[in-house]
């Protein structure tokens, strides 16, 4: 607990550090900071705006005006075999190859916020349905800074092949798929025309307005770091880790075809950050769309999503810090723990490998942001702890290791450590007030220990 409100600490250093240097370069580099970010303006005005506007419009309007789901009614069988969504998704997940980056985004976003479709399904598309558009790669890029329109298509093709392939991909390691189409709102009422017009006009000119302040946000910053960084190879990479507008633009003049095609799959910070902007309310688990998870069990990561989701609504912001765990993942820890503070402190504060439920893909660790931005010390201070104590029992979850409860656990209180147990055994274990080992005893089943070991 400590160690975690230490290490937000330090982020919030780092942070002022950061923001500082940002600064101070920006009043030392003024030209270069002013003419970064007329470049960024110039090429929102004559490439983004022209591409990007009419496609996010069209996306926002097929969703507000309930277009959306008759069009995706014939393509229904086809959208469920292939990535286990709704007919809904099929226009949005188009206008996402046609429209570019963030315009698959806004769709879905539109999608879920209406109750056409159900949050979760909604995340999931979000997963995939991110590719630059025909009018960025092959005007731009094909025919601008390669002159060849056919470079420029055959991009887009590689683009949108991905695109499909991902989406089956995810859909084929998504254990819950079947839940998904069930969870829409029934309440959903599509706008007339008229107000979907308007309404798609207005959502689209803040979209649209949102991306160009970070085009023009980090062409700046790129052209800031050219003054710093003499390396033309350490300037490419950051401009490909930065901003893709600029990025293509350099790598075009001095880097393989290859260099350039992996800069538009990838996006940059800026693209990324859009994503995230114009999904609104869409809860993507960010570690996910960067290829990572934490391997819970179906059943539990379902309900963890839930809970961690409706705590949202209510502006708590709880962070999973751990999950699944392997037996030789524990041992290092302990092994480690023990060295420092001694094997009588890692029995107490930690548990043996083997036995640590950790293991089973049913328990999580979980934080408060609070804690980690150093603004709370301690978890259980937090807003978020007060609430996971109120109502994690309604999700399936318990605190596995409640306070003063050392003699009947065996283990020290760990206010972050909670376990999936279903909504049923939690609910019963909530009322009395027991902790897990007296739910099994009042059954008559025998709670045993049993060490479990694994090759990983």
């Amino acid at each position: 607990m400590y160690i975690n409100a230490a290490v937000g600490k330090a982020g919030t250093v780092f942070k002022a550090l950061a923001a500082l240097a940002v600064c101070v370069s920006i009043l030392i580099f003024s030209e270069s900071c002013s003419k970064g970010a007329f470049n960024g303006i110039s090429l929102c005005l004559n490439v983004l705006v022209p591409s990007l506007f009419p496609f996010m419009a069209a996306s926002s309007f097929i969703v507000k005006s309930g277009l959306a789901q008759k069009i995706g009614k014939p393509f229904g069988k086809i959208t469920k075999a292939l990535f286990g969504l709704s007919g809904s998704f099929a226009p949005v997940i188009l206008l996402s190859m046609l429209g570019g980056y963030p315009v698959g985004a806004k769709g879905i976003s539109e999608l879920a916020k209406s109750g056409a479709v159900s949050h979760k399904e909604a995340a999931k598309a979000a997963l995939f349905s991110v590719c630059a558009g025909p009018g960025f790669i092959i005007n731009f890029v094909g025919q601008s800074l390669y002159n060849s329109k056919t470079i420029g298509l055959i991009i887009l093709c590689s683009q949108i092949i991905s695109v499909i392939l991902l989406g089956i991909i995810i859909n084929l390691f998504d254990k819950s798929k079947g839940e998904y189409c069930c969870c829409a709102k029934a309440s959903y009422k599509p706008c007339s025309v008229g107000t979907a017009v308007v309404e798609s006009a207005l959502d689209s000119s803040k979209g649209i307005l949102g991306i160009c302040a970070f085009v023009v946000l980090f062409s700046a910053f790129i052209e800031i770091i050219g003054q710093i960084i003499s390396d033309n190879s350490a300037e490419n990479m950051l401009c490909c880790l930065l901003e893709v507008c600029s990025a293509v633009n350099r790598l075009s003049q001095n880097c393989t075809l290859e260099m350039t095609a992996f800069a538009i799959g990838f996006g940059g910070l800026s693209v990324h950050f859009q994503i995230f902007s114009a999904i609104g309310n869409v809860s993507v688990n960010k570690l996910l769309f960067f290829c990572t998870n934490y391997k819970l069990v179906e059943e539990a990561a379902i309900a963890l999503e839930d809970m961690v989701s409706d705590a949202k609504e209510k502006d708590l912001e709880i962070v999973l810090t751990s999950g699944y765990e392997s037996y030789s993942y524990q041992k290092k820890q302990y092994d480690e723990y023990a060295n420092i503070y001694g094997t009588w402190a890692a029995s107490v504060y930690l548990i043996e490998p083997g036995i640590n439920e950790h293991q089973l893909g049913t328990c999580v660790d979980l934080e408060s942001q609070k804690v980690l931005d150093g603004e709370e010390l301690v978890f259980e201070d937090t807003n978020e702890y007060a609430w996971l104590v109120k109502h994690a029992y309604e999700y399936g979850f318990i605190l596995r290791y409640p306070e003063n409860q050392e003699d009947v656990t065996g283990t020290a209180y760990k206010p972050c450590h909670f376990r999936y147990v279903g909504k049923e055994a939690a609910k019963e274990i909530k009322e009395n007030g027991w902790t897990l080992e007296e739910y099994v005893l009042a059954h008559g089943l025998d709670y045993s220990m049993k060490k479990l070991e694994d090759a990983g």
